[in-house]
């Protein structure tokens, strides 16, 4: 198993656990898989859902809590997978993802936290990296195997927009309180009409919105300027400074 840092649980980790799941084989089951690398899988998902419940710890207890606890049963089942490597049996390959599958401590409720791992991946790609909807869609069946639509990295996209409400409006506050903010737009074909991309940003925050219009109409929907009371730059464009 690779070795992995304490920091943050990445996508690509995220994505690197489920391809050896998909991938995997029990034991017990007639086609005999490796149980060292049965163990292994346990142990990385020990590790996985320990940093997960360190990373969520203070913004989400919750979650956190139910993090740890799946980290602790696939510790105990690395240790019962230990006193029974001698045992074999018929179980069909798919408990190793049902709800009842105890004993070797993979199971359907534990990877619940992965069940989002995909949307994360498919954003990283497509938002992230800027790939094609086709190129992210393509990437996302090679590593999964599972085939995905041009159309599902659209749905993807706009279900995780639509739930940055939250996060927008907290950038947008902390803009509007910098010392030192610049500000820009640019065109942008939306279905076929011109709109403008306008930007407000920070050493360290940078809000992007699109609106219809370029002027007062299209800065006042960004929601920053107006309220702005430090040093804008800019490039002297007269509703700027309106």
């Amino acid at each position: 198993m690779a070795d992995h840092d304490c920091g943050p649980v990445t996508a690509g980790e995220i994505a690197e656990f489920l391809h050896r799941l998909a991938r995997h084989r029990p034991p017990e089951t007639v086609l005999g898989g490796d149980p060292a690398e049965h163990t292994a899988l346990l142990a990385h998902k020990a590790e996985l859902f320990a940093r997960i419940a360190d990373q969520h710890a203070h913004t989400d207890p919750a979650h956190a809590d139910q993090a740890r606890q799946a980290a602790e049963r696939a510790r105990a089942a690395v240790t019962r997978h230990a006193e029974h490597t001698d045992t074999q049996d018929n179980t069909d390959v798919n408990d190793l993802t049902s709800p009842s599958s105890q004993r070797w401590g993979i199971s359907l409720s534990d990877t619940a936290e992965f069940r989002r791992a995909p949307s994360a991946i498919v954003l990283y790609l497509y938002v992230g990296q800027f790939l094609s909807k086709k190129r992210t869609a393509q990437a996302l069946a090679e590593l999964f195997g599972t085939p995905m639509s041009d159309a599902t990295v659209a749905a993807m996209t706009t279900r995780a927009a639509d739930g940055l409400d939250g996060f927008l409006t907290e950038v947008a506050d902390r803009i509007a309180a910098a010392e030192v903010a610049g500000f820009d737009e640019t065109g942008l074909r939306v279905a076929g009409q011109l709109h403008w991309v306008h930007c407000a940003r920070t050493g360290k925050y940078t809000l992007i919105t699109c609106h219809p219009k370029r002027g007062r109409d299209g800065i006042n929907a960004a929601g920053v300027l107006g309220r702005f009371r430090g040093v804008a730059v800019h490039d002297a464009w007269a509703p700027y400074d309106t």
